[in-house]
């Protein structure tokens, strides 16, 4: 009787642990998961590869993808070609606006970005741009809501 007693006392405080454990694991994951839907977002983006870049956006998003990707010409294709542009992509901090919602600073060198004019420039020097990020499903998704502009 005592024996069963404590495995049944045992069992409890594991329990109790896990239970306590299990929810910072999942925020652990959860940040994880952030950065790395940033980096690849970033990654693909500013190496041009909008499709790529597609799936780590929100649906809403997707409209702001496509426009940027109808605005290529085929001399812009060549210009990108044509260039060693070795990107570097970097994350910076990143802040919770609320559960579903944070904001995520990325740094970013040796890249090509589209003018006002819709041409296309050879950036050397480093920007930074902020995203922000939406929890759909559990998963974090970028979310654009214009044409993505540096921080000046």
């Amino acid at each position: 009787m005592r024996h069963m007693f404590f495995l049944t006392t045992l069992l409890f405080a594991v329990s109790c642990c896990f239970l306590l454990i299990l929810p910072f694991s999942s925020c652990a994951n959860s940040d994880k998961q952030l950065t790395s839907c940033a980096d690849s977002f970033a990654q693909s983006f500013f190496r041009w590869q909008f499709q790529k870049s597609s799936t780590y956006c929100d649906e809403s998003s997707q409209r702001w993808l496509r426009y940027m990707a109808s605005q290529v010409t085929q001399d812009d294709i060549d210009s990108l070609k044509a260039t060693e542009s070795d990107v570097e992509c970097t994350l910076g901090g990143f802040s919770f606006d609320n559960d579903s919602m944070a904001s995520i600073e990325v740094h970013v060198s040796n890249y090509f970005r589209m003018d006002s004019l819709d041409k296309i420039t050879l950036v050397k020097g480093e920007s930074e741009y902020n995203f922000q990020m939406v929890r759909t499903n559990g998963f974090w998704r970028i979310r654009l809501q214009g044409f993505p502009q540096a921080v000046e």
